[in-house]
C-alpha cells in the first residue's frame, strides 16, 4: 500500500501503519519538514502513478528477498 500525505503528522501515521509514504506538500504545508517520507515529491506531476507503483513494487520485492535481521 502507498500513502500520499501532505503533512508531518500524516507521514508519521503512514509510517507507523507500515505504509510506503509519498509526501506531496500543499500550499499550507510546503514549508514544513516532510523529509521523513519514503519519497518526498514537490508535486504529483513529478512522477506518474505507473512509475510510482512500479518503484514501490520493486522495493517490496527486494525487501522480501533480504534476510530479516531480527
Amino acid at each position: 500500500a502507498i500513502a500520499l500525505e501532505d503533512s508531518p503528522n500524516g507521514i508519521l501515521a503512514a509510517k507507523r501503519a507500515g505504509l510506503f509514504c509519498v509526501a506531496v506538500p500543499n500550499v499550507l504545508t510546503g514549508e514544513l519538514d516532510l523529509s521523513h517520507a519514503d519519497l518526498p515529491l514537490s508535486s504529483l506531476a513529478e512522477m506518474p502513478l505507473r512509475d510510482l507503483t512500479a518503484m514501490v513494487e520493486g522495493r517490496l520485492k527486494r525487501a522480501a528477498r533480504e534476510p530479516n535481521p531480527h
